[in-house]
C-alpha cells in the first residue's frame, strides 16, 4: 500500500499516511484536533482546511457547505479528500475554549458522608519475641483483627513501614485497608466528580473531609471530532471495528487531562484521589466504561445498563489511586441519563410540593416535570444547533464567538474574549434570531425577509440582508473582507426552529401527560451552560420556553449533582431513588408529538 506525506501548517508537522484514508481520519489518527460534528460525512462543513499544494484534492468536489469564494481560495472539507497524493494544507485558526461551565452559578447542598477514612498510626516494631506480620501489626494498631487488605498494601507494606520508621497513615474503605502511606496524610482524602457532556467535560476536585471544592476545570470532550451528538458517536461505533475502543480512549484522555490540571493547580498527589463519580447522558456513560451503546439508537432504545455501577477507576485507565472507586450515577432510560438525575438531585425537585419544570438544553434536551408525587421525563432530540453545530458559522462558546446580540438602529454584539468575531455560539444564535424577530426581519414563520419587504427599517439594517443559497441571509458582523463576515443564514434559522421546536413540544407532551396546564407550573429550572448563558427574554421570544412562566437559571446542576454523589453516600441513595421514581415518556411513540412539534416551530406570541 502506498503512503503519502501530508504537511500540516502552521505547525509544520509532516505525516506519513497510507492511501485509502480520508484526510479527516488521517489528522485524527495523528492526534490533530479538527472539527467534524457530522462524523466525517461531509454534511456539517466544519472540517475546513486550505489546500496549499495538492492538485487532485483541489479538483475534487468541495461539497455544498462552502461558498464560491471559499472554494476559489482553496478551502475544502477534509472528510471529502482521500489520501492519493502528497499534500500541503493549512488548518484554520483554532478558537480557545474557556472554562465557562466551571464559573456557572449554583450551590452545593450536601454533608460529607463516605465510607472512606484515613487513620494515622504508629505500629509496633517487630523483634524476635514479636514476629507478627506487617499486616497484623497494622490491624492491631487500628484496634481491628478482621479487615480485608488490598494487593497494593501487601506490595507496599515492607518499604513504606520501614522508610516511615513505623509511622504510617492507613486508608480504609468500609472494612478494607486499601492503601498505606508514610507519615501523617490523614487529611488528604480527595475525590473527583465529572459531568461528562457530549461537547464539554467538567471536573471538580473535592476534599472528602470538608466537602470543599478545591478546584474545577472544563475541557472539550475528546470524542467531539467523531460527531456532535450521541447518534453520530453510536454510528461511529457501529461502523468502525475499533470504534468503541477509540471513543472510550478519547473520553478517558479527556478525564485524565482534567485530573492533571486539577492536581497540578491544587498541588496534590493523584494517589490521594480515592473516589470518582460521574454523571452524563446514557450514551456517554456507556462509552466511558466501554459498553456498546448501539441498541440505544434502535427501537425500542435499550441500554446495556441502567443502574449505578461501582468500578475501579484504575481499571478504566483513570489517573487516581489504584484502589479508587468509580461510581456512575444511575441512568433513567436510553435518552435520559445520569445528568438528568444530577439535575433533580441538585434542585431537590423530587421533594418539591410545587410542580416544577427542569430543562437542561444541549444536543439532547432533557426535560423533567413534576413534584414529590410524580416525576415525568423525556428527551427532545434538539440536535447540535445549540452547541453551534449544523450552523454555517456556528462554534462552541470559545474566544471569537458572538454570544450576545442587540439590534436597534444597527447590530451590536458581544464576543467571548473580546476577540475578533469568527463565528456564533448557541446563546448568540438565540439572541440574533430573537432580535431579528423583534425588528421584523424574521417573519414569525421563520423566513428572513428581503430588504423590499421591510421598508420601515433603517438602511443600516437593510444593507445587512443579503442573498444566500437558501433565501436571504443576515450579516451580523461586517469585516474588511467579505469572506470574514459572520452571517446568519436562512438555513441556520431553520436549524434553530427544529431544535427549539423539539424542546417546546417535549414540554407540551409532559404537561398533557401530567394533566396540567402551563399556569400550574410554579417555575422553570433552566440548567446547563447553554441555559445559563442565554438571555431568558430571547428564549421566550423564539418560543424555546413558555412565555408565561418564571425562569430560574440554576447553573450547572448536573455537575453539582455529580459532586453530591461523590461526597455523600446518602446522595448516592437519593440518586438511586430518583432514577427509579422518574417515569420516562418516549416522544417517538406519541401520536401527538408531531402535531405539537409543528405548532412549536413558529416564533413570537
Amino acid at each position: 500500500m502506498k503512503s503519502f506525506q501530508i504537511t500540516v501548517l502552521p505547525e509544520n508537522r509532516k505525516l506519513q499516511v497510507a492511501e485509502e484514508k480520508s484526510l479527516h481520519s488521517a489528522l485524527l489518527d495523528a492526534g490533530i484536533e479538527i472539527e467534524g460534528s457530522c462524523g466525517g460525512k461531509g454534511t456539517c462543513g466544519k472540517c475546513k482546511i486550505k489546500v496549499l499544494d495538492g492538485k487532485k484534492a483541489l479538483a475534487r468536489a468541495a461539497g455544498k457547505k462552502l461558498s464560491k469564494e471559499e472554494i476559489e481560495a482553496g478551502w475544502r472539507l477534509a472528510c471529502l479528500i482521500p489520501i492519493e497524493e502528497h499534500l500541503s494544507i493549512l488548518l484554520p485558526q483554532k478558537a480557545e475554549e474557556g472554562d465557562r461551565k466551571t464559573g456557572l452559578s449554583g450551590k452545593d447542598y450536601y454533608e460529607v458522608s463516605t465510607r472512606l477514612k484515613k487513620v494515622n498510626i504508629v505500629i509496633d516494631k517487630p523483634n524476635l519475641e514479636d514476629q507478627r506480620s506487617d499486616v497484623n501489626r497494622i490491624m492491631s494498631a487500628l484496634g481491628e483483627d478482621d479487615l480485608d487488605v488490598s494487593l497494593q498494601v501487601i506490595e507496599k507494606a515492607p518499604d513504606i513501614i520501614r522508610q516511615s520508621k513505623y509511622n504510617i497513615t492507613v486508608t480504609l474503605y468500609d472494612k478494607k485497608i486499601i492503601d498505606i502511606e508514610q507519615g501523617d496524610t490523614s487529611k488528604e482524602i480527595y475525590g473527583v466528580a465529572f459531568d461528562i457532556g457530549t461537547t464539554t467535560v467538567v471536573g471538580s476536585l473535592i476534599n472528602l473531609i470538608t466537602g470543599k471544592v478545591i478546584a474545577a476545570h472544563a475541557e472539550a470532550n475528546g470524542q467531539r471530532s467523531f460527531g456532535a451528538d450521541v447518534i453520530a458517536r453510536i454510528t461511529y461505533v457501529s461502523e468502525n471495528e475499533k470504534g468503541l475502543e477509540v471513543l472510550k480512549s478519547k473520553v478517558i484522555e479527556t478525564l485524565n487531562s482534567i485530573v492533571n490540571n486539577l492536581t497540578t493547580n491544587a498541588r496534590i498527589n493523584k494517589e490521594n484521589i480515592y473516589s470518582v463519580a460521574t454523571v452524563g447522558n446514557t450514551v456517554m456513560q456507556h462509552l466511558l466504561v466501554g459498553s456498546d451503546p448501539t441498541n440505544i439508537a434502535m427501537s425500542p432504545y435499550i441500554p446495556v445498563f441502567q443502574n449505578s455501577l461501582k468500578l475501579r477507576a484504575h481499571s478504566l485507565g483513570i489517573n487516581a489511586n489504584r484502589e479508587a472507586v468509580l461510581y456512575t450515577t444511575p441512568n433513567v432510560a436510553g435518552y435520559v441519563g445520569a445528568d438528568t438525575v444530577g439535575v433533580v438531585l441538585a434542585t431537590f425537585l423530587e421533594k418539591s410540593e410545587d410542580i416544577l419544570l427542569a430543562v437542561d438544553i444541549g444536543t439532547n434536551g432533557e426535560i423533567v416535570l413534576g413534584n414529590r408525587e410524580r416525576l415525568l421525563a423525556c428527551s427532545a432530540a434538539a440536535g447540535p444547533a445549540f452547541e453551534g453545530a449544523q450552523i454555517k458559522q456556528g462554534m462552541r462558546a470559545a474566544d471569537g464567538a458572538i454570544e450576545k446580540v442587540e439590534i436597534t438602529d444597527d447590530v451590536y454584539i458581544e464576543v467571548i474574549g473580546d476577540a475578533k468575531p469568527i463565528g456564533i455560539c448557541g446563546s448568540g444564535l438565540v439572541d440574533a434570531v430573537a432580535e431579528l424577530v423583534n425588528v421584523g426581519i424574521i417573519h414569525k414563520g421563520g423566513r428572513i425577509l428581503p430588504p423590499d419587504e421591510v421598508p420601515h427599517l433603517p438602511a443600516t439594517l437593510k444593507s445587512r440582508i443579503v442573498e444566500g443559497q437558501h433565501g436571504f441571509d443576515f450579516v451580523l458582523y461586517k469585516a474588511e473582507h467579505a469572506m470574514e463576515n459572520v452571517v446568519l443564514t436562512q438555513k441556520d434559522v431553520r436549524e434553530l426552529q427544529l431544535a427549539k421546536g423539539a424542546i417546546y413540544a417535549g414540554i407540551k407532551i409532559l404537561t398533557k401527560e401530567l394533566g396540567i396546564e402551563f399556569k400550574d407550573i410554579s417555575r422553570v429550572l433552566l440548567a446547563g451552560a447553554f441555559g445559563n448563558y442565554i438571555q431568558v427574554k430571547s428564549a421566550k421570544t423564539i418560543n424555546l420556553l413558555p412565555y408565561e412562566l418564571d425562569i430560574e437559571q440554576v447553573g450547572n446542576a448536573a455537575g453539582i449533582g455529580s459532586r453530591m454523589v461523590l461526597a455523600s453516600d446518602k446522595e448516592k441513595e437519593r440518586a438511586d431513588y430518583i432514577a427509579d421514581k422518574i417515569r420516562y415518556i418516549e416522544l417517538s411513540s406519541r401520536p401527538d408529538f408531531q402535531d405539537e412539534f409543528m405548532m412549536a416551530m413558529g416564533f413570537g406570541q
